[in-house]
């Protein structure tokens, strides 16, 4: 439901914001949380394709913890 929020009120990204990689759809691009609190804010909020999305969680990118994703 949280997702389904942020994808009604600011669209179906097509755009990785990390990486650049456009035209993706479905499962290929997500919405990903900066805070861990799911916030219904738009900074909040990452538009990463799933292979960044993938390697921003397991940085610690998500989950309360606010880090540098190029790092």
């Amino acid at each position: 439901a949280r997702h389904d929020w942020i994808a009604y009120h600011y669209g179906k990204p097509d755009t990785c914001e990390h990486c650049g990689k456009s035209g993706l759809k479905g499962i290929q691009i997500h919405w990903a949380n900066k805070s861990g609190y799911y916030l219904r804010e738009r900074e909040d909020w990452l538009r990463l394709c799933a292979k960044c999305h993938g390697e921003y969680d397991k940085r610690g990118g998500g989950a309360k913890i606010n880090i540098n994703f190029n790092g």
